[in-house]
């Protein structure tokens, strides 16, 4: 069957609030957004301070992705954002916002490696914990106990260069162009995932909540399960698996 705005709620429970984790427990974007080219970056991060007189911090990369990689975006507190770029170079931006602790406290760091650039939120490791690292993939590892500086990531990302992102604590927003090549998935686990997709997108669809719903502008066409918590089905004529996944969260598709 096939259904046009569709919502399904379930009960919400009570929000987890994992601060300190390792990112193996985050949430997961995978998507192709990107562009080939040889490696170029820049850097820059400047101090401000906001009319809330909450103190913040900014930086800024802008730069090619080597041909073949992934830009990846490693965070643990914080929303991530991401859309298409105008050209060929990808920009990566993140705001620093603190309450009780120091935004200074906490920087970004930039590992080029065989398969793409990493970007990874490094706040301070606590007192008698293991380092904190920045490795791509499912490696390293990140502990922001007693620090509650949120880094909100802004990506530009040029199409064809495949994008991933993790963060815990935060929302998703994804706006994407053209069709899809591959599967994609986007997970969270606290926080609501927006999606802002081409009318005539054409893919497999794989939604699963636990405390929250589904709202669809889209039509959907249901070809499996549907139920408390999961939905399956296509948009368009199917194709590719776009897989949306939050715990305490409301997902919509526009």
């Amino acid at each position: 069957m096939r259904t046009g705005s569709r919502r399904m709620e379930t009960a919400r429970g009570d929000a987890m609030r994992r601060a300190g984790t390792m990112w193996a427990l985050g949430a997961t974007i995978l998507g192709l957004l990107g562009a080939a080219g040889c490696a170029a970056a820049q850097a820059s991060a400047d101090d401000a301070s906001g009319d809330d007189g909450v103190d913040r911090a900014r930086y800024t990369w802008r730069g090619e992705v080597p041909a073949g990689g992934t830009l990846e975006i490693k965070g643990v507190n914080g929303a991530i954002r991401a859309e298409a770029a105008g050209g060929s170079e990808a920009v990566v931006t993140a705001t620093f916002r603190g309450r009780r602790s120091d935004p200074a406290s906490v920087r970004i760091e930039r590992v080029e490696h065989a398969g793409g650039i990493t970007f990874c939120a490094m706040y301070p490791t606590p007192s008698g914990e293991a380092e904190n690292t920045c490795e791509p993939g499912s490696g390293g590892r990140m502990n922001t106990r007693r620090n509650d500086v949120e880094v909100e990531f802004r990506v530009e990302v040029p199409s064809d260069v495949p994008f991933r992102g993790r963060t815990v604590n935060g929302s998703i927003d994804v706006r994407m162009g053209g069709t899809l090549r591959e599967d994609v998935s986007f997970e969270t686990v606290n926080g609501r995932i927006r999606l802002d997709l081409p009318d005539d997108l054409d893919a497999d669809l794989d939604v699963r909540w636990l405390n929250g719903g589904l709202d669809s502008d889209l039509p959907i066409t249901i070809t499996g399960r549907m139920g408390r918590g999961r939905a399956s089905g296509t948009l368009g004529a199917g194709g590719p698996v776009l897989r949306v996944k939050t715990v305490n969260g409301s997902i919509r598709i526009r």
